[in-house]
């Protein structure tokens, strides 16, 4: 192994790259993938949220037919898996936006229940109309308006498949507002400082720059190596699946993003710590090979 020059001063710098480099990394993932709606897309895409939803309001409005009298098609037939995948991921794209961003709107639910107010009242309609004996009177419109309002509110329960519209509506989230604008900070700050201390180790190191790749890698290899362990163990125990959610829709949407999340973490991380080891070993071979050239020079003078 190569003699390293200025090893205190080097390795000091190089345990602060890495303390940096960490929280760039974290910081970053917090705001260039956690904070953006496609992971968000995606997941829901994947776990075939809409479906699932189509499916459990199938079966909620089969138990509601009995005792409305009123056929479970009026319900479901309106209600398109398109239109309630657009409503989700609409819902997603605005409550993510208003838990990082202050100045963003609040999100609203955004679905078009006229198809299925309509599909209710016209067969009330006429399923009054050819009965003499229903009168349609306040009771009878009270019935069409309650009838309308617990269908509305049972799609409408269902489109927080991810359940970020539930943390926006918190009273939490001024303090997720200043974490966001925080991480956003730390991010430059961090980025700064690891570029700030690369500088200082260049200059200390500057007449062996050979010597800087073995530091590069260090500390590619150990930030790495620092979140590959916890990231390891737990796709290994396969941390998530563990988690209970009383719906499949949401459960299986947000186990598909978190799992997606720590694969994205973990191949990251991956390709860092290869790049480390790498940068460590062509520091042995430049090392070796500029030994074996000047012991031939030498040889021959």
């Amino acid at each position: 192994m190569k003699k390293l020059y200025h090893y205190p001063s080097m390795l000091i710098l190089s345990l602060l790259c890495v303390i940096a480099l960490i929280v760039l990394q974290l910081s970053y993932f917090a705001t260039q993938v956690l904070f953006k709606p496609q992971i968000y897309t995606e997941a829901i895409i994947k776990s075939r949220t809409a479906e699932l939803i189509c499916q459990d309001l199938d079966t909620y409005f089969g138990y509601l037919s009995t005792p409305t009298n009123i056929p479970k098609n009026v319900f479901t037939d309106p209600i398109k898996t398109e239109d309630i995948s657009a409503a989700v991921n609409q819902l997603v794209e605005d409550s993510l936006a208003y838990i990082t961003d202050s100045s963003a709107p609040k999100p609203q639910i955004k679905y078009d229940y006229a198809p299925l107010e309509k599909s209710i009242t016209d067969y009330i309609d006429k399923y009054a109309a050819e009965h003499d004996d229903i009168e349609k009177d306040e009771e009878y419109d009270k019935f069409v308006r309650n009838t309308i309002d617990t269908a509305k509110e049972q799609v409408e329960s269902r489109m927080d498949a991810i359940l970020l519209y539930k943390i926006a509506s918190t009273g939490y989230v001024d303090k997720l507002h200043k974490a966001a604008d925080m991480l956003h900070t730390v991010l430059i700050a961090s980025g700064g400082i690891l570029l700030l201390l690369i500088i200082i180790m260049c200059i200390i190191n500057r007449h062996h720059p050979r010597d800087m790749t073995y530091w590069y890698g260090s500390i590619l290899f150990t930030a790495s190596a620092t979140l590959l362990i916890p990231l390891i163990y737990m796709k290994k125990v396969k941390f998530f699946d563990g988690f209970i959610i009383r719906s499949d829709y949401t459960y299986k949407a947000v186990t598909r993003l978190l799992n997606s999340l720590l694969d994205r973490a973990l191949n990251f991380e991956l390709i860092l710590f290869v790049a480390g080891v790498l940068l460590i070993i062509t520091t042995i071979v430049v090392h070796m090979i500029y030994i074996a050239i000047r012991r031939r020079r030498d040889s021959g003078a």
